[in-house]
């Protein structure tokens, strides 16, 4: 398959303007994993990603578009392919630096708000306190500009931001990758995980 990055956003991202089901099937596709989800990006991207990882797809980067289907691929479909596996995580660094070097380059703002919203979704993946308040505050900003119609999804998006955030600021690592990543909890997070915490589909 002759994939480009408008394949990639294509797939991703309904066409305009939204309709409110149309957001719906974007969001259930977005936020509510299955296996058959999973396994159709697998058999229709799995080469694309490891392209990407390889770098041989790195001359997409030049442009908002491409650089946002790596980052796609890197951040998001990397989590479809290897769900509940470490590997899951493992485009995660390589993606924030893509949004980190695009954003300082500009390559961010042609996007539209639910573009840019995976834009910036790198910095809520990431273990490190610094990095998710950058989170918090891109998530803030974006839901601020964000048109009516989008604007109460963008709004949640800003609180799951602030929900990242808070649980790297408590416990230093998300706590519900503990467990797939081979790490002892503490007995703080015990507590927090017995309390049916939120895994983020991982």
């Amino acid at each position: 398959m002759d994939v480009t990055p408008e394949t990639i956003l294509d797939f991703w991202f309904p066409a305009q303007p939204y309709s409110p089901e149309a957001l719906a099937t974007a969001g259930k596709l977005w936020f509510e994993s299955t296996a058959d989800q999973d396994e159709f990006v697998r058999l229709t991207f799995g080469h694309h990603l490891n392209q990407a990882r390889g770098g041989d797809l790195d001359h997409w980067k030049t442009t908002s578009n491409g650089r946002l289907a790596l980052i796609l691929i890197l951040d998001q479909f990397t989590r479809c392919v290897h769900r509940g596996t470490p590997q899951a995580f493992s485009g995660d660094r390589a993606a924030l630096n893509l949004a980190m070097t695009g954003i300082e380059q500009g390559l961010d703002t042609p996007l539209n708000v639910l573009q840019r919203q995976f834009f910036y979704m790198p910095f809520q993946h990431i273990e490190d306190i610094d990095v998710q308040d950058q989170a918090v505050e891109l998530f803030r900003q974006l839901a601020m500009k964000a048109e009516d119609d989008v604007k109460p999804l963008l709004q949640v998006a800003a609180q799951y931001a602030l929900l990242h955030r808070d649980i790297v600021a408590e416990f230093g690592r998300f706590p519900h990758r503990n467990r797939i990543l081979g790490r002892h909890n503490t007995v703080e997070e015990d507590d927090y995980l017995a309390a049916d915490a939120p895994t983020f589909g991982q």
